[in-house]
């Protein structure tokens, strides 16, 4: 016997499946986080994956104007923010995680999974990342500037003749490098997201000398002297001012000595007037005109201290105050300086008088 098949039947079961299907479909894109899931103290039970995504990113983003004080040479502080040193979102499969707790494995993992988030919450920690060329430009931008050379120890004369010791500083040098990595290991791994204090990586130098040593300086190793009795009152200016600049310098064993280090900047606010100079055979009128007399002076004086001169340039005309071929020229444009070297095993001290 022939079994006969039923087109509404069918039909009806076509309907059905249908339902069936589309019901399943409804509810996977309704997927919520399971009851107990938190993330950065944020409760994320009952949101979608948008929901949980959006969340995070505003956490993190609310961090950006999070202080953090860098300590820098000198126990100086600079203080910046998260946002500064280029903040971000680092682990961003995190909703996805979230969703997928309780939903995964068996179904007794998944069962006592979602029974232990009934008694304590699962906390998904919110890792976060920084833009290691933005920590770079903070150090050095911001911290560079506070680096100091080490300030020997040094002499001043007294009015009677004797000398006094001056004590000396360290110098303190940031090391950019190695900061870097201090900074962004301390912010990615140990950082609670509250203000906080990094002790950045710093290199220190002790200063030359000591009292015993320059307490070797007595003898007298060479000594020069030149008339400026005709000049004006700028450039006697100048070269009193160019005097007081090298006057006290301790230069210590195998240290050079640049003259142009030493009086430059050529400015009014370092103490120089308008006058005349020599530039390219003319006399012209310069700030610092007739400096050349005070490095002049002490080449003369160096020579006679047999000291190694290692930079010496003669004027574009003859000067009146030396012999030809005993002057020592400085020009800024040029690049002209007058520098030696201490070539003795003791420190020597560079007295410099004008009257």
């Amino acid at each position: 016997m022939k079994k006969l098949w039923n087109p509404g039947l069918f039909a009806l079961c076509v309907v059905l499946l249908c339902g069936i299907l589309g019901q399943r479909v409804q509810a996977a894109e309704a997927e919520t986080v399971k009851t107990g899931v938190m993330a950065g103290g944020m409760d994320l039970s009952g949101k979608t994956m948008e929901e949980v995504q959006s969340a995070v990113a505003q956490y993190v983003a609310g961090l950006e104007g999070t202080s953090i004080t860098l300590v820098v040479a000198g126990g100086k502080e600079v203080t910046v923010t998260a946002g500064d040193l280029g903040i971000t979102w680092g682990n961003t499969d995190l909703p996805k995680d979230a969703i997928a707790l309780g939903r995964t494995g068996n179904v007794i993992e998944r069962y006592k999974v979602i029974k232990d988030m009934e008694k304590e919450p699962y906390v998904l920690p919110i890792e976060l990342d920084f833009d290691v060329d933005a920590i770079n430009s903070v150090l050095e931008g911001k911290c560079v500037k506070y680096n100091h050379a080490p300030i020997n120890v040094s002499l001043t004369r007294n009015a009677d003749g004797t000398f006094q010791v001056v004590d000396g500083t360290p110098g303190i040098e940031l090391d950019v490098e190695l900061s870097i990595d201090t900074i962004y290991e301390y912010l990615t791994g140990e950082w609670d997201h509250n203000p906080c204090r990094i002790e950045l990586n710093v290199a220190v130098s002790n200063p030359k000398g000591s009292a015993e040593e320059l307490s070797a300086i007595e003898s007298v190793l060479g000594t020069y002297t030149t008339s400026y009795s005709t000049s004006g009152a700028s450039r006697s200016k100048n070269v009193e001012t160019g005097v007081s600049l090298i006057n006290g310098t301790v230069l210590y064993p195998g240290e050079t000595f640049s003259t142009y280090e030493l009086v430059a900047p050529f400015t009014e606010a370092n103490g120089y007037m308008m006058a005349d100079s020599y530039s390219n055979g003319k006399v012209v009128k310069s700030l610092g005109g007739g400096i050349c007399q005070v490095s002049t002076t002490l080449y003369n004086a160096v020579l006679l201290a047999e000291l190694e001169v290692t930079e010496r340039h003669n004027h574009s005309m003859i000067v009146s105050y030396v012999s030809p071929s005993a002057d020592a020229a400085i020009a800024e444009s040029a690049g002209k300086d007058f520098q030696f070297v201490n070539n003795y095993d003791y420190p020597i001290y560079i007295e410099g008088i004008t009257a």
